[in-house]
């Protein structure tokens, strides 16, 4: 049976040149069946080698070389064999002398017709001669090596170029949101009250004073005997409408809680000496709504004053109450109530934060403890809560002590997470705080960043809380990326941009063997951790040296895993 080859890559060598038959030196053109003598490597039609008889017309040798190439089908002619499969028969060189050189055109084609004839007789003889003797012989015997021949067919002589299959990873999109600063609200200015004043004198002869005086509202007043000599004495009273006694002593002063409204009977008595004296009472000032103020500026002017605030949040959070610009000779004592009469703070402390619920309504209460004079109140609010999911930078500030801004995440991809505090003074410090959406506390530091390993779906609660300082902050946010199936690729250009990143790939080789994952040009300031696991995440190979040979089985999934060491930056990942 006869092998016939398409023209490959290695036949070349024998089509360098605008070759021709070496025998009737007739140009090669598509199509054509060519032969090589086994002796003198002379080229010919197979016409040629069989009406001479199967003889080299050359060196009349009787045997064609074997030819065992490799079979490729896009193979096209050289470039400089071109014009020779443009040449017409009849302006060839007729040099050859099986060639007939006769110039009359009618005479050339009878004898091409006669000569094609009798090419095709003895082609079907010769087809007919084999199947006899193929069945005769069963069709075992080896091939001859004359019966192999090269089939030129019109296909490209540039060297394939085998393309390098790449995959770049696109890397998450930057994005910024700046957070407005915490709330601000009118000032309030609180007048002072005036203090309500009766005279009178003690003595022997006139040993008792009494008077009368009606509440305002309802709160805590003081009754104070000023003015009176040291070697005089009195003892004092108050009786409400029932004349039920509410105040009885001989100090100078003392304080009651009074009802608002009512009517109460003051009664000075002699106890010792002579003098003229000055009944003083400081009453309860109003209630004051502070809920949408930041700063209230108010005063104590008699002892055991006590100032009453009502303070409603709009957001459930933390806030700060402080006293500042008092004298150094004032002391005052903090006190908080909820809705439901409940005590929540009770400080001598210059201040102090209380989370608060939206909504309810708190009673503050400031109280002299020593001294007199004025003072501002100052309230820190807590600002909403922010969803940042998406977020990369984040522009935000702390205004006050105890502060604490609350934002919201809901993972995009499972996988590391990086938050990282930048661009603030170097004196300010922060906490960092996260927890899940189970409520459990997974992140709690003082330093500037940390990672946090979140699952895809789920919202998680960061905190960034006052410490030391008071300026504005930027929070950087970093992203991982979704595992890349990299089956199909002999490259990856990819990159890592925050601390503790991890990037992850899918591979399934489709043969088995050993393979080689390298990483290449990064930056020198960079270093890679590389592991390789295996379907059951076992451990294939960890190394820091930038390259992995490790033996795959075929339709495996194995995960590549590049961990961030030092640096950040691109790289590009190989496999071989």
């Amino acid at each position: 049976m006869r092998k016939e080859y398409c023209l490959t890559n290695k036949d070349k060598l024998f089509f360098e040149k605008e070759l021709t038959d070496s025998i009737n030196d007739a140009a090669f053109c598509p199509g054509d069946t060519v032969v090589v003598c086994k002796s003198c490597n002379a080229i010919m039609h197979k016409d040629c080698w069989v009406e001479n008889g199967s003889l080299c017309g050359i060196c009349e040798g009787r045997e064609l070389r074997n030819i065992d190439h490799k079979f490729i089908e896009a193979y096209a002619p050289v470039k400089t064999r071109r014009s020779a499969y443009k040449k017409a028969p009849a302006e060839a060189d007729h040099s050859a002398g099986n060639v007939p050189s006769s110039g009359q055109d009618h005479l050339k084609l009878d004898a091409k017709a006669i000569k094609t004839f009798f090419i095709v007789l003895l082609a079907l003889m010769a087809v007919i001669c084999i199947a006899c003797y193929a069945a005769a012989t069963g069709g075992n015997q080896p091939l001859q090596a004359s019966e192999d021949v090269i089939q030129i067919s019109e296909t490209t002589t540039q060297e394939a170029t085998i393309a390098v299959k790449t995959l770049t990873v696109t890397q998450p999109q930057s994005k910024a949101l700046t957070i407005d600063p915490a709330f601000v609200g009118e000032d309030i200015y609180v007048d002072e009250e005036s203090a309500k004043r009766f005279s009178g004198y003690i003595s022997e002869s006139r040993q008792t004073n009494e008077y009368t005086f009606t509440t305002p509202r309802s709160g805590r007043y003081n009754f104070a005997i000023e003015d009176m000599m040291a070697t005089a004495s009195a003892r004092m009273r108050v009786y409400d409408s029932k004349d039920n006694r509410v105040i009885d002593t001989y100090d100078d002063s003392a304080y009651a809680e009074l009802s608002g409204n009512a009517t109460y009977r003051i009664v000075i008595t002699h106890a010792d000496g002579e003098s003229s004296f000055n009944l003083v009472i400081g009453q309860q000032k109003k209630t004051i709504d502070i809920s949408n103020s930041s700063a209230i500026y108010d005063q104590v002017s008699y002892a055991n004053q006590k100032n009453v605030y009502t303070f409603t949040p709009q957001i459930s959070g933390r806030y700060r109450f402080d006293i500042t610009e008092a004298n150094a000779n004032l002391d005052f004592r903090f006190m908080m109530w909820n809705d439901k009469e409940e005590n929540l703070v009770n400080t001598y402390e210059d201040g102090f934060y209380q989370v608060l619920e939206a909504g309810q309504t708190y009673e503050i209460q400031i109280r002299q403890s020593d001294g007199l004079g004025s003072y501002c109140l100052r309230v820190g609010h807590q600002k909403a809560s922010t969803e940042i999911t998406g977020v990369t930078v984040l522009n935000d500030s702390i205004e006050y002590t105890d502060q604490k801004n609350v934002y919201f995440l809901t993972a995009p991809v499972s996988g590391r997470y990086r938050l990282e505090i930048k661009e603030t003074n170097a004196n300010n410090a922060y906490r960092l705080m996260a927890w899940d959406h189970l409520e459990n506390n997974i992140l709690n530091t003082y330093k500037s960043g940390a990672y946090l390993d979140l699952k895809q779906g789920e919202t998680y609660e960061i905190q960034v809380r006052h410490d030391e300082g008071l300026d504005k902050y930027t929070l950087n946010i970093g992203y991982p990326k979704a595992e890349q199936d990299i089956s199909d690729y002999e490259r990856v250009y990819d990159a890592v941009s925050f601390v503790n990143q991890i990037n992850y790939y899918k591979y399934i080789p489709t043969r088995s063997g050993s393979y080689t994952f390298s990483l290449s040009e990064y930056d020198a300031g960079c270093e890679f951790r590389l592991v390789i696991l295996d379907d059951y995440d076992y451990e294939l190979s960890d190394t820091f040296s930038g390259a992995a040979t490790v033996d795959l089985i075929a339709g495996t999934a194995y995960s590549v895993i590049i961990y961030q060491d030092t640096g950040v930056g691109s790289y590009m990942l190989s496999i071989e």
